[in-house]
């Protein structure tokens, strides 16, 4: 609480029986991220931003853009992830349905599956697999 800019918005990984899930927080791209997987990993789930990117120029050191969650889903190697940190608030100059089209661009461009890294509508409700 009282150690302003000296931690800055963090991740967390969840390690249970039953799922292993990591949650990104509000952060900028480093290909350091991908030593989280290796370290803690492997990861059945993973929450990944993929909005408030834009201007890139301003907004890089903050926000990941869809490409940059894309590259670290494929470094993570978690089987499922799910877009957040878009859609709600405009946080930053591009629409509020642009994300998600970004990432499905993204993964096409990088020969990836969208059915593993696929937004869910805002409210809906999802069912994990249990038992690993």
């Amino acid at each position: 609480m009282w150690d302003r800019n000296r931690s800055l918005w963090c991740g967390w990984v969840i390690h249970h029986p039953a799922l292993r899930f990591y949650f990104s927080g509000d952060s900028g791209y480093s290909e350091r991220l991908a030593e989280i997987g290796r370290r803690l990993g492997p990861f059945d789930l993973a929450a990944l931003p993929i909005g408030a990117y834009a201007p890139r120029w301003f907004m890089q050191e903050q926000h990941m853009d869809p490409q940059q969650s894309v590259t670290l889903y494929q470094q993570l190697g978690a089987p499922r992830a799910i877009p957040m940190h878009w859609g709600v608030f405009e946080l930053a100059d591009e629409s509020l349905d642009e994300p998600p089209e970004q990432l499905r661009q993204a993964l096409q461009a990088a020969g990836v599956e969208p059915d593993g890294f696929r937004p869910i509508k805002i409210g809906a409700q999802i069912t994990l697999p249990t038992g690993r």
